[in-house]
């Protein structure tokens, strides 16, 4: 067995056989998770009514069983982790990045929840109808958002194939050779450098970048800040965060009728720490994935492919957000997704 199969392609194997064992056991986990969520709700619901006689032991439990619900609350399906998944996979980011993106997006949901819940039914206290219909905006803003994202993916990588493709190829002209100057004008001895060659230095920089050979030698400034792209982590963090968690919602309804708003906000909290620890685990498997892709991909792509080609993924993944968000924003309208709320006002 060679190097290059045990370093490349034995993880593929391994990563793949998982996958299909994933995909076989997932319909049977899923089910398994929507009842232990059942359950988890009636034990926050048993564990709020027991505070007032036990609050230590009582408000410990809930943190931790809130937690955990939050935790497979993410392992359900959802638009946020293939929103998630398409970005990671498709952008160079490091490992801080996504679990920054992560974390503020799972806890942007349980603020949203929060503030809504707060401002409706605490301090202004409307009736139910009103929450409704504000839940039903925000989740419209966050499918706007979706659609916002892929369009903007899809415009920002066709512009660059545009440009990729408009392009020259580089020729290097073996004619055209620049006249070698004298070696002392060309150097410069730095002073109190012991070591001659750590005192060479090329005094115009610049030249090194536009040598000629068709390389570039010096990472251009657009490229650098290509790597910090804030607005498509702005658009993934808000469309994932700013529709508020159906658990996190329960609990503040019921800690208020209970009057012990101050732990259901705990507990919504404690909800999104959980969902952001699960989301960031599967943001790991797929930088894990995607780097292990790329390196096959070195060995069997070309140069000119490997250039056009996470291009061409970005703007798949553009497309199909466009049509998820779209999807999802009509389904909205449906009176059975209770978009028959507004129009009945």
């Amino acid at each position: 067995m060679s190097v290059k199969f045990k370093a490349v392609y034995l993880p593929l194997l391994l990563w793949f056989v998982l996958l299909l064992i994933l995909i076989a056991i997932y319909p049977h986990l899923l089910t398994k998770t929507v009842e232990w969520q059942r359950e988890f709700n009636q034990l926050i619901s048993t564990t709020l009514k027991q505070i007032n006689q036990q609050p230590q032991e009582a408000g410990s439990w809930l943190v931790v069983i809130s937690f955990a619900y939050g935790f497979l609350h993410a392992v359900g399906p959802g638009h946020g982790k293939f929103i998630l998944s398409g970005y990671l996979a498709t952008h160079p980011i490091r490992l801080k990045t996504s679990i920054r993106l992560t974390l503020l997006a799972s806890l942007l949901q349980g603020v949203v929840a929060v503030v809504i819940i707060s401002l409706i039914v605490v301090v202004l206290t409307l009736s139910a109808g009103y929450f409704r219909v504000t839940q039903l905006w925000l989740e419209r803003v966050s499918f706007i958002l979706i659609i916002a994202l892929g369009s903007y993916w899809l415009i920002k990588n066709s512009r660059q194939i545009y440009r990729t493709w408009r392009q020259p190829k580089p020729q290097t002209a073996i004619g055209n050779i620049t006249q070698i100057r004298q070696l002392d004008a060309e150097l410069q001895i730095k002073p109190g450098l012991i070591s001659p060659l750590t005192a060479l230095s090329v005094p115009n920089k610049s030249a090194l970048n536009q040598c000629g050979c068709g390389h570039q030698h010096l990472a251009d400034p657009a490229q650098i800040n290509h790597l910090h792209d804030w607005k498509s982590q702005s658009m993934v963090v808000l469309s994932i965060g700013i529709r508020p968690c159906s658990g996190a919602i329960f609990v503040l309804f019921l800690a208020y009728m209970l009057d012990l708003y101050r732990w259901g906000v705990v507990a919504t909290m404690a909800m999104a720490l959980g969902t952001g620890t699960a989301l960031t685990l599967f943001g790991l498997l797929v930088l894990y994935t995607r780097d292990r892709m790329l390196k096959l991909g070195q060995d069997y792509f070309s140069a000119r492919v490997s250039a056009y080609f996470p291009l061409l993924v970005k703007m798949l993944f553009g497309l199909i957000l466009i049509t998820l968000g779209t999807a999802l924003l009509h389904g909205t309208t449906l009176p059975i997704s209770g978009g028959a709320a507004i129009f009945s006002r």
